[in-house]
């Protein structure tokens, strides 16, 4: 095999085109009978910054992503109520019949089998273009809440420390063996498949982090702790965590892939140089080798696993909750779940338990990184 590092082109960066969609919703809000001064600050919702001109604040306060879910929901809403004669800015004027309009509508999306996010983002969006509206739409949130109630509970699945060690296994012997034309890819699988545990990554984290946002202890350690520094640039809650979080990771064997897997990086480069669903696909692979494909393990899981391990170790949800850079304890507790955790274990057929054995307990000398440099591995 080649000793290089194989260069994965990174995905282009999405590029919004909304010069006929903003024409779309100005025809349509006309129709509608919208104020020219609502009309604007939708137009402000689903547009975004050019490099180089001037910043909103309004309109840029919330994500690209955010602006276009909350117009398109306007817009959804903004056509159900032309078809009962009723304009957006009429009901503005009036909160308690906007109450009553809401409240049939999110009935509608309910009884036809409408996804769940669309309610709430409706509500939203009408606040966010009708400021004076927030706090008065108590009745409309009120659905939202009842829906909610009704919702099926869809847990995510957190990974177990031991079906983690079973994964690494997999990937350095699939990088030794079994598919040796992706070593290095399965190599980097390996050391972000620990990063996103130990560092309780969310998996858009993860797929996002750099060279340049990973500290090493180093040569010189001012303290005895070995441990790195995970930074996460904008994260999701950034809006009152902070826009640049760090993320300590403690393990010291994700460490020591760490050390080795970013020596001689790039500091742009990619510490997952190839795709989202490239790693999917490879985690699928590892899973159905040890007879886990039906156990739904997604990238979310290992931000939960690794949440869900430091609770079993007596880690206090406060520190939980700070280390992985959760809002509120009510968003930790859906992390948090113990029963399900051993349950996923429990469940384990003895074929897969027998390899989980195997590849933990008789193959130790894949726990640890090589000795070369990453780059020259192979």
């Amino acid at each position: 095999m080649t000793g290089s590092r194989p260069v994965t082109a990174e995905p282009p960066l999405l590029r919004c085109r909304l010069g006929s969609g903003v024409q779309y919703v100005l025809k349509m809000f006309a129709c509608l009978n919208m104020a020219p001064l609502h009309t604007c600050i939708l137009v402000l919702l689903v547009s975004t910054s050019v490099s180089g001109a001037k910043i909103n604040l309004q309109a840029d306060r919330l994500s690209l992503q955010y602006r276009s879910r909350l117009s398109q929901a306007l817009t959804r809403f903004g056509l159900w109520t032309s078809k009962r004669k009723m304009s957006l800015s009429g009901l503005a004027a009036d909160p308690e019949r906007a109450n009553a309009f809401l409240i049939d509508y999110i009935q509608s999306l309910f009884d036809h089998g409408r996804p769940f996010g669309l309610a709430k983002e409706t509500i939203l969006a009408l606040q966010t273009v009708f400021r004076h509206l927030k706090g008065r739409l108590r009745a409309a949130w009120d659905s939202v809440s009842s829906w909610r109630l009704r919702r099926p509970v869809r847990s995510r699945v957190p990974m177990r420390l031991e079906i983690l060690l079973g994964l690494c296994r997999y990937g350095c012997l699939a990088a030794a063996r079994l598919d040796q034309g992706r070593s290095l890819l399965w190599l980097a699988w390996v050391t972000s498949l620990q990063a996103g545990f130990w560092g309780l990554l969310r998996p858009k984290e993860l797929f996002g982090l750099r060279r340049s946002c990973v500290r090493l202890p180093g040569r010189f350690r001012v303290s005895s702790q070995n441990l790195a520094v995970l930074t996460v640039l904008e994260p999701k809650n950034r809006a009152f965590m902070g826009r640049v979080q760090v993320r300590l990771v403690r393990d010291p064997a994700c460490v020591r892939w760490l050390e080795w897997w970013c020596k001689d990086m790039l500091p742009e480069q990619l510490i997952w140089p190839a795709t989202r669903r490239t790693w999917v696909g490879m985690l699928n692979t590892a899973l159905r080798f040890l007879g886990l494909e039906d156990v739904n393990l997604t990238p979310g899981s290992l931000r939960a696993g690794g949440a869900t391990f430091l609770l079993e170790q007596g880690i206090a949800v406060s520190n939980i909750r700070f280390a992985g850079g959760w809002a509120s304890d009510h968003s930790l507790a859906a992390y948090l779940q113990e029963a399900e955790a051993a349950a996923t274990l429990l469940d384990l057929s003895a074929r897969t338990a027998r390899r989980l054995a195997w590849l933990v307990d008789e193959l130790p000398f894949l726990a640890s990184p090589q000795s070369a440099p990453a780059v020259a591995f192979a």
